[in-house]
C-alpha cells in the first residue's frame, strides 16, 4: 500500500475563521440557473471492452448559484435531481437562504437536503471568500497530486475489428498517447479486454499484452495503469502481467465483478509475482459493501466510484472511512475535465487519494484552467474550482 500524507480522522470540516463564516451568513442566494457547454476530446475516444465509440466530448450541463454577481458552478451528473425542467424547484430551495444556512454549522459541509447541488456550493463559497476549495479545509493534505490520462481506448481497433494493419493501428495507439504525453501526462490508463465482447478471446488478450507492450516501448518513463472494464478473469489478469514484462502495471482497475473468490485468488498471486500492482474497483455499478470487505480483508486496495454520481460531500465524508480501513481513493473522474479538477482538489485537500483520472477537454464557454505539468495536476489560483463561464 502506498504511503500518503493523509489528514487526521474527523477533520474533515472547512476550517473557517469567525470572519469568514459572518461573510457567509451575510451572503445571500439570489438566483439560481443552468447552462449546458459542449466539451471537445483533442481525439475520438473509441471502444472499451464493454462499449462501442464514445465519441469526440460530452455536453456538461452545469448548475449555477448566484449571490449579486458572484457564481457557483458545478457539473451534475445522472444521480443528481437538478435538471433545468424542475428549475421552479429549485429556485424555491435555494433563493432566499443566506450561504451559511446551506451548510452544517459545525463542519461547514453542505447539508444533505441542499447536496444536489453541492459543488456549485462549495465553488460559491471559494467566490465568496477568495480561497481555492482545496484550502478551505486548512493547510492541505498533498502539495501536488499525480493525474494519470484516463483516454486510451482501442486506438487500434477501427468499430470492433482489429485495423487490418497491425502497424498502423499501434502507430494510433503511440499518436494517442505522445499527444497525451506532450500535455503533461505520465501515466497512461490503457483500456484492455478486447477478447470480451468483439473479438475471440485469445487474440483479443494478444492484442492487449502487444499495446501495453508497445507503449512501454515508446514511454519507459511512464506509468500504466489498465481498466478490462469487467472483461477478465484472473488468469487473464496473470497472463498479461507475465506478458508485458519487463514492463510493470501500476494497477488493474475493475478487471472482474467485484468478488471474494477472484479477488482473493488474484490477491495470492500478485502478492507473490507482482506486489506492486495496486487492485482498484467500485466504478460500475459499485457495489459497495462488498468493496470494503475487500478492502478490510487486503484483496482490494482502492476505491474509485464517481466523484459526481455518489456525490461530492459523500466523498468528502468516506475519505476517513477508507483510510481507516486501509483503502486508497481514486474517484472516477471519466467524461470530462470538470470532474478531474473536483478529484484533484478533493485529494489535495484530504489526501488518501495518489491520482487521479484525467479527461482532456476544451470548450468555448467556459475556461476550466485545467493543467497537467510533469505528470500532476496543475491547480488553478483563482477561487473555488477556478472553473469560469466566459
Amino acid at each position: 500500500m502506498l504511503a500518503l500524507a493523509v489528514l487526521p480522522l474527523g477533520a474533515q470540516k472547512m476550517k473557517l475563521s469567525p470572519k469568514e463564516v459572518d461573510i457567509l451568513k451575510k451572503t445571500q442566494i439570489t438566483g439560481v440557473d443552468f447552462r449546458k457547454i459542449p466539451m471537445n476530446y483533442p481525439r475520438l475516444v473509441g471502444y472499451n471492452s464493454r462499449k462501442g465509440v464514445h465519441g469526440y466530448g460530452p455536453t456538461v450541463q452545469f448548475f449555477i448559484i448566484k449571490s449579486g454577481n458572484l457564481k457557483g458552478l458545478g457539473a451534475i451528473g445522472s444521480r443528481k435531481q437538478i435538471q433545468p425542467d424542475n428549475l421552479k424547484e429549485f429556485r424555491e430551495l435555494y433563493v432566499g437562504k443566506k450561504l451559511a444556512d446551506l451548510l452544517d454549522p459545525k463542519t461547514f459541509l453542505v447539508k444533505p437536503e441542499y447536496r444536489a447541488g453541492d459543488i456549485a456550493i462549495y465553488d460559491l463559497v471559494g467566490v465568496v471568500l477568495g480561497k481555492p476549495f482545496y484550502k478551505l479545509f486548512g493547510k492541505p493534505a498533498q502539495s501536488k497530486v499525480k493525474v494519470y490520462s484516463g483516454m486510451v481506448y482501442f486506438e487500434d481497433y477501427d468499430g470492433n475489428v482489429p485495423v487490418a494493419d497491425r502497424k498502423a493501428g499501434l502507430q494510433r495507439v503511440i499518436d494517442a498517447c505522445q499527444y497525451d504525453w506532450d500535455f503533461g501526462y505520465r501515466q497512461f490508463k490503457a483500456k484492455i479486454g478486447r477478447g470480451a465482447n468483439w473479438v475471440p478471446h485469445d487474440i483479443g488478450l494478444k492484442h492487449d499484452i502487444e499495446v501495453l507492450r508497445t507503449i512501454h516501448e515508446h514511454f519507459p518513463e511512464a506509468e500504466i495503469l489498465v481498466d478490462p472494464n469487467n472483461g477478465y478473469s484472473v488468469q487473464d489478469c496473470i497472463d498479461l502481467i507475465e506478458g508485458i514484462r519487463p514492463a510493470k502495471l501500476y494497477w488493474m482497475e475493475e478487471p472482474f465483478d467485484e468478488n471474494e473468490p477472484q479477488y482473493a485468488e488474484f490477491d495470492a498471486w500478485r502478492k507473490v509475482n507482482a506486489p506492486e500492482v495496486i487492485t482498484i474497483d467500485g466504478e460500475f455499478e459499485p457495489k459497495r459493501e462488498v468493496c470494503f470487505d475487500l478492502g478490510r480483508k487486503g484483496y482490494l486496495d482502492a476505491y474509485c466510484e464517481d466523484i459526481i454520481d455518489f456525490g461530492f460531500t459523500e466523498w468528502i465524508e468516506r475519505i476517513p472511512m477508507l483510510r481507516e480501513i486501509g483503502m486508497i481513493a481514486s474517484p472516477h473522474a471519466w467524461g470530462s475535465a470538470p470532474k478531474s479538477i473536483y478529484a484533484a482538489q478533493l485529494a489535495l485537500a484530504f489526501g488518501n487519494i495518489p491520482t487521479v483520472e484525467g479527461v482532456t477537454c476544451f470548450a468555448d464557454d467556459v475556461d476550466m484552467d485545467y493543467k497537467v505539468k510533469d505528470g500532476c495536476y496543475v491547480p488553478s489560483k483563482r477561487p473555488g474550482f477556478g472553473i469560469i463561464l466566459k
